[in-house]
């Protein structure tokens, strides 16, 4: 009776398997696409203008609509599926952040086998979330730019969105730089041509970011990803080095 009853159980496990990973591969992407229109360019989802007002991270999502929010951002892929699924729940989308590893952390992007590890391991990710319905765009890789000198790291990311173009045709792909500079421009406009959507980590520098990104050559679309208060490395010093926060009455007024 024991083993009767053992087999039943493993029995209504396997079926209980089976359904699940029917429902995530039955998932429904809603297709992302840019477009360019006299009036520049525009994010259309499900065939609609998508004007992203989002903010980043993946918590007090409640607040994030009671704001007017529509998106949110991640910077990597641990909980990716939980994300999703309550981003799915509070109809937000999410663009999904792939944490590459950073050359300042002490990564080698010579180094062929760590780089083609890091490649498979992005390829995982995009193969399991390409068509989950709450995925708005693909974040390939976060301020690799700071601090480094190998821009092997833009040939990785030209890999990554190749494949993510090759296996996915419902969302844009993107990697975002620390501020904005002409030398980042042109090498991710030479090097990773498979990047469709610029996004920039900004803060006191915005108001100069539509002018400069078009100066130094980028004719796409472009979003600003992380904004706020000035930071630290653009804010006056005390005599001896010490950064000058701004008051809580000039944060409210950025």
């Amino acid at each position: 009776m024991l083993l009767t009853f053992k087999t039943i159980t493993l029995k209504y496990l396997i079926a209980l398997i089976a359904i699940t990973i029917s429902i995530h591969s039955q998932a429904q992407a809603v297709k992302v696409e840019v477009r360019q229109t006299p009036q520049g360019w525009e994010m259309l989802r499900d065939g609609k203008p998508y004007y992203v007002k989002g903010a980043g991270g993946d918590t007090h999502l409640d607040v994030v609509v009671n704001i007017g929010g529509n998106s949110i951002r991640t910077w990597g892929v641990e909980e990716a599926q939980t994300i999703l699924d309550n981003a799915q729940k509070h109809g937000l989308t999410v663009m999904l952040g792939m944490w590459l590893q950073h050359e300042r952390h002490g990564f080698d992007y010579s180094n062929k086998a760590k780089v083609e590890k890091q490649l498979n391991h992005f390829k995982s990710v995009i193969d399991q979330f390409k068509n989950h319905p709450a995925l708005l765009m693909w974040g390939i890789g976060n301020e690799v730019d700071l601090f480094y000198s190998n821009t092997r790291v833009w040939d990785a990311i030209q890999d990554i969105a190749k494949y993510a173009h090759q296996v996915d045709p419902n969302h844009p792909t993107s990697t975002v730089t620390a501020g904005l500079d002409s030398m980042e421009v042109a090498l991710i406009k030479q090097k990773a041509p498979d990047i469709d959507v610029y996004c920039v980590n900004t803060y006191g520098d915005i108001g100069n970011v539509p002018y400069n990104i078009r100066k130094w050559g980028w004719t796409g679309p472009y979003m600003i990803t992380e904004w706020g208060p000035n930071g630290h490395w653009e804010s006056p010093t005390t005599p001896w080095g010490a950064a000058i926060e701004q008051s809580s009455l000039e944060k409210a007024e950025v």
